[in-house]
């Protein structure tokens, strides 16, 4: 079955000549990660190009470890362009790189970096109550009183 499934996996990604990366052509997910159905009982029924790819070239990928790029492209399933990490890892990779979504860059944003330096700056200088600055910010009391003690927005 590996040799079967090798042939399979090897049909399903193209190389990209200017980056390296082995891109997965065949089924994706709206996220972008390439999946890849139907391999048998080592990886499940469904499973992640990127997580088979480590498997066929490098080995099993040990309980509680995920897949990481390097080149931080999901489609990408050159094991050469991945390695292994811990789901903490994954998060500080993504925060390092710069891809996470904190702040304004979140969907939901209400706030600026602009506007949070204004209601700390505002709140240190005295005569204003977090009341008054939620009001003027139109966000709640406890997000005030968050950004002030720094629990969000901490980055700014």
């Amino acid at each position: 079955m590996r040799g079967d499934l090798r042939t399979r996996f090897e049909a399903k990604y193209k190389i990209d000549q200017k980056s390296g990366c082995w891109l997965w052509t065949a089924t994706h997910t709206s996220n972008g990660y390439g999946w890849i159905s139907n391999i048998g009982r080592l990886y499940g029924a469904t499973t992640r190009a990127h997580r088979v790819s480590w498997g066929l070239y490098k080995g099993p990928v040990p309980d509680g470890l995920c897949v990481l790029h390097k080149c931080d492209v999901r489609l990408c399933v050159n094991p050469a362009h991945l390695f292994l990490g811990t789901k903490a890892d994954n998060a500080a990779d993504m925060v390092k790189k710069g891809r996470s979504s904190r702040g304004e860059r979140r969907f939901n944003a209400v706030l600026k970096e602009a506007d949070v330096r204004s209601i700390r700056a505002k709140y240190a200088a005295g005569g204003i109550t977090q009341q008054r600055l939620a009001v003027e910010f139109k966000v709640s009391q406890t997000t005030i009183n968050k950004i002030i003690s720094q629990k969000i927005w901490s980055h700014v």
